[in-house]
């Protein structure tokens, strides 16, 4: 686990054999790529719709949010858990 590093590019032809990142160049059979997310929802601040505490817009299964007429999907909105029976942001 290498925290704080720019990767640069994944070496190797047809597949990984390492990475090379702004530290350095480490061999490797397996690349794990995690990013942090946020939903860009700042500029719902003032409308009313209703967020989950990480930002995310929530809406039903449908995809409906709670403002009238306005639906919401992608990297912005949750879904509905299946398992979980509740909204989630993944």
């Amino acid at each position: 686990l290498h925290l704080g590093e720019r990767v640069e590019a994944l070496l190797g032809e047809g597949r990984v054999t390492g990475v090379r990142t702004s530290h350095g160049e480490y061999e490797a059979d397996i690349v794990v790529v995690c990013t942090g997310v946020k939903p860009n929802t700042e500029f719902l601040a003032d409308t009313g719709i209703e967020l989950l505490g990480n930002g995310a817009i929530k809406v039903d299964r449908q995809g409906r949010s709670s403002l009238a007429n306005v639906w919401s999907a992608g990297d912005c909105a949750s879904v509905w858990h299946g398992v979980k029976q509740q909204q989630v942001y993944v």
